[in-house]
C-alpha cells in the first residue's frame, strides 16, 4: 500500500508541475502582448519602441530555454491565428511580412538563448552575456527583414532598427535580471520551504 501511495504523490507531483509549466507558457506569451500593447512610434523608424523584449528575456529566464521558446512560439501563433497580439492590438500573418516581423521572429530564438543564463551554476558575467546575445539575437532578426522589408543598405538598416534602441534594450535587459532575481526569491519561498 505505501508503494503506491509514493507512486500516485510523484505522479500529482509531474501532473502538478507539468501544468505549471504549461501555465507560464501561457502567462508569458500574453504578457510578452501586453509588451507590445505599450507602443511608442518614432517619427525616424518604422520600428516602434514596445516592452516586448522585456518579456521575452523573462520568459526564457523564468521558465528555461526550451519552455521560453514555446511561450515566444505561442504568442506568434495566436497572433497568426487572428488574436490582438502583436504591437498595437495587430494580428494576422502580414506582420511576418512587415518591418517588424523580424524581431517579432527572433523573439523565439532569444527566449531560448536567454534560457541558458537561468541554468544552476551559471555565473552572474555568463548570464549577463547569455541575455546580451539574446538581445543581439532579436536585432539581427530584425535587421535582416527590415532590410529585405525597406530595401535600404545594411548601414541604414542598422540605424533604423538598432542604434535608437540600444539604450532602452539595456534598460529592459536589466530590468528582466532584476525581475528575475525578485521572482526567483518568490519561487522559493513559495514552494522551496
Amino acid at each position: 500500500m505505501k508503494r503506491t501511495a509514493i507512486v500516485s504523490v510523484a505522479k500529482q507531483d509531474v501532473t502538478i508541475r507539468i501544468a505549471i509549466k504549461l501555465l507560464g507558457i501561457l502567462v508569458f506569451s500574453f504578457v510578452t502582448s501586453l509588451g507590445g500593447q505599450i507602443k511608442i512610434p518614432l517619427p525616424f523608424t518604422p520600428v516602434p519602441i514596445t516592452l516586448q523584449t522585456y518579456f521575452v528575456l523573462l520568459s526564457g529566464l523564468t521558465l528555461g530555454a526550451s519552455s521560453g521558446a514555446i511561450s515566444q512560439s505561442t504568442y506568434l501563433m495566436f497572433g497568426i491565428l487572428g488574436l490582438p497580439m502583436f504591437a498595437g492590438g495587430g494580428s494576422g500573418t502580414q506582420h511576418f511580412f512587415g518591418h517588424t516581423g523580424g524581431y517579432l521572429v527572433g523573439f523565439i530564438p532569444a527566449s531560448f538563448i536567454a534560457g541558458f543564463a537561468a541554468k544552476p551554476g551559471v555565473s552572474r558575467r555568463t548570464q549577463l552575456l547569455y541575455l546580451i546575445l539574446a538581445t543581439i539575437v532579436v536585432w539581427a532578426v530584425g535587421v535582416i527583414v527590415l532590410l529585405l522589408y525597406t530595401g535600404e543598405s545594411l548601414a541604414v538598416s542598422v540605424a533604423l532598427g538598432v542604434l535608437p534602441f540600444i539604450p532602452g534594450d539595456i534598460l529592459k535587459l536589466v530590468a528582466a535580471y532584476g525581475s528575475w532575481q525578485y521572482l526567483k526569491k518568490i519561487k522559493k519561498y513559495l514552494f522551496e520551504r
